[in-house]
């Protein structure tokens, strides 16, 4: 343990369990090589620091409530950005192919240039509540909620987003989801809530003894940090789970009413639809080109699993 500075710090990212970073509420950032036995300065800005992450070794970015900063070098030296949104803690994220995201009040922000300029997608319409948490399952799929419960979603890395559910919860502060079924999601700062069908419903799951300031995970268990020391940890059920979702196909129109189709599809293709109860609601074999009837199944979000002599892969579509 190194005592670092007087300051309070605010947000932290490790690319490695050697190389990482560190930033404060006075605008400081810090970098370690080996593991945070010792810190050096190694950029500053005049903002309070809420979030920092990595897109690949040398690509980064840093921010807060008055600027992002950017580097291309791995930390070595960083630059203020343009065209940028204002951070708030934990609300940023970063994707290999030069993608950053983030959110700030009623706004989805992307860039697809390590960060150099922001495009913005006002995502809430429904109420004046801001942004309050953001989480992606994949590198497609991913979910943004507003404090008083509108849940939002995306299936191309934030370019369009859609409204999926109003949860009816309220002062939600933290967001995350393991895969496109289940999440969990800070209510008040110490209720958790939790869903197994992709956010359309939530039942309470715990109560903290402390204040929850971060929720994460492993392919085991959900923790999650706050006050006082707190650390909670809860093991993730052994049941089955649609495994990430692959790129390789594309589901089109999304969401649907009558039919879907599929992209990648180039041979007769077994695909079985499942709801989100893990019920197989439906069989068919598709031919290149063809549509999938759906005409008959109850609005709401599937699983359709692709079938090859290699392996299964998932794609998630809704039916409205």
């Amino acid at each position: 343990k190194q005592n670092i500075s007087a300051s309070v710090y605010t947000a932290a990212y490790f690319k490695n369990v050697d190389t990482g970073f560190a930033g404060s509420g006075y605008g400081s950032l810090l970098g370690t090589v080996n593991g945070g036995s010792n810190w050096t300065f190694t950029g500053t800005c005049t903002c309070f620091i809420t979030g920092i992450c990595f897109s690949d070794d040398q690509h980064g970015i840093f921010g807060g409530t008055a600027g992002v900063y950017r580097t291309v070098d791995g930390g070595a030296s960083w630059f203020e950005s343009t065209n940028i949104p204002y951070f708030v803690p934990n609300r940023i994220a970063a994707f290999q192919d030069s993608v950053f995201v983030a959110i700030y009040g009623a706004s989805f922000y992307r860039s697809s240039d390590y960060g150099t300029i922001w495009s913005k997608d006002t995502v809430n319409s429904y109420s004046n509540y801001s942004l309050s948490g953001l989480s992606f399952s994949d590198e497609q799929h991913g979910f943004t909620i507003s404090g008083d419960g509108h849940l939002f979603t995306t299936s191309d890395l934030g370019i369009s987003w859609s409204f999926l559910a109003a949860t009816g919860i309220s002062n939600v502060s933290t967001l995350l989801f393991i895969d496109t079924l289940t999440g969990y999601l800070v209510a008040g700062q110490y209720y958790i809530y939790k869903t197994n069908n992709g956010g359309l419903t939530w039942t309470f799951d715990y109560v903290a003894p402390s204040l929850i300031s971060a929720l994460d995970a492993d392919q085991h268990s959900v923790f999650a940090v706050g006050q006082n020391g707190m650390f909670l940890r809860k093991g993730l059920s052994t049941g089955i789970r649609p495994p990430l979702f692959d790129t390789m196909y594309k589901v089109y129109p999304n969401p649907a009413t009558d039919e879907i189709f599929l992209s990648g599809i180039d041979r007769a293709t077994d695909i079985a639809v499942y709801n989100f109860c893990g019920m197989c609601v439906q069989k068919s074999t598709v031919q290149p080109g063809g549509s999938i009837d759906i005409s008959l199944l109850p609005d709401g979000i599937y699983g359709a699993v692709i079938i090859t002599a290699a392996q299964q892969q998932w794609v998630l579509f809704a039916k409205q």
